[in-house]
């Protein structure tokens, strides 16, 4: 077990270890990273790394605790703090936290999501998820899939905390081609794919003939456009959209809802879009 700066009032910089929890050892007094707090840090191909906390953006990795190696003084997705990390799908994977907005002076929490092969390279996964923004949540990756909970929300104000009582999980899709994400079966309707590239394909199935909406919505609630408007006969069918909203703007890459409402009930899924 490994022990990485902290506060105890003072930011720390120095490194503790301890292989039963009662006897630790000080590896490393002062670190080369500058002292901080409400960092992550994950064990990663071998390696111990530490990154973000006290609103720095640096990447830092180890093999013994003593000696320390800088991955990378910018990592893209800027300085917070209070964030979460895991290694899933043999990535690291950093989501959340909170910081401080330069323009209003207030605090603000985030909910963009990003991984890295090696903490020197990172992608931005999600610019948005569609979970709240929030701090101190707790995430882990469990049965193949990405978890998130819990958490607290910052009000406009930048000061009270909205506390959150929720659970989110993600399963990245690989080996896919054209950005397909496949779908379970649930009647009466039956959505078969939605599939990227220029414009996104939605394949569904439906038992009886119905009059049928399908819209798109963000992941604010707001309606960015109705697809469909008509009735449908029984059958396999495919419905494009050009990713664009109601008044024929593209609309940006990330989570966005589909609602298809037939006269035998409807659904509701979520999906992603990618930049072509």
């Amino acid at each position: 077990m490994w022990v990485l700066g902290g506060t105890t009032g003072l930011r720390q910089r120095d490194v503790w270890c301890s292989t039963d929890g009662a006897n630790w050892t000080l590896v490393c007094d002062s670190a080369p990273w500058q002292a901080r707090a409400h960092h992550c840090s994950v064990v990663f191909d071998n390696k111990i790394w530490l990154y973000g906390g006290s609103f720095s953006t640096d990447v830092w990795y180890t093999e013994n605790g003593k000696d320390w190696v800088q991955a990378t003084d910018n990592t893209g997705w800027g300085s917070r703090d209070n964030f979460e990390t895991v290694v899933y799908n043999n990535k690291m994977w950093v989501m959340g936290g909170a910081g401080l907005n330069s323009s209003t002076l207030k605090f603000e929490t985030y909910n963009d999501v990003w991984n890295s092969k090696d903490g020197v390279h990172w992608t931005q996964v999600f610019p948005s998820s569609p979970w709240k923004t929030r701090k101190d949540f707790s995430a882990l990756s469990f049965n193949n899939k990405l978890w998130i909970m819990g958490g607290g929300h910052y009000l406009a104000d930048g000061k009270t905390v909205e506390l959150q009582g929720d659970v989110w999980s993600y399963k990245e899709q690989t080996g896919i081609r054209s950005n397909t994400i496949v779908i379970k079966n649930i009647k009466p309707i039956q959505i078969s794919y939605i599939r990227g590239g220029q414009s996104i394909i939605i394949g569904f199935h439906i038992h009886k003939v119905s009059s049928m909406t399908i819209d798109i919505y963000n992941v604010q609630g707001r309606n960015i456009r109705r697809v469909l408007n008509r009735p449908m006969h029984s059958g396999t069918h495919a419905i494009e959209w050009n990713k664009t909203d109601n008044n024929g703007k593209q609309v940006s890459p990330g989570f966005y809802y589909l609602h298809i409402k037939s006269d035998q009930g409807d659904l509701l899924k979520q999906f992603l879009t990618v930049d072509n």
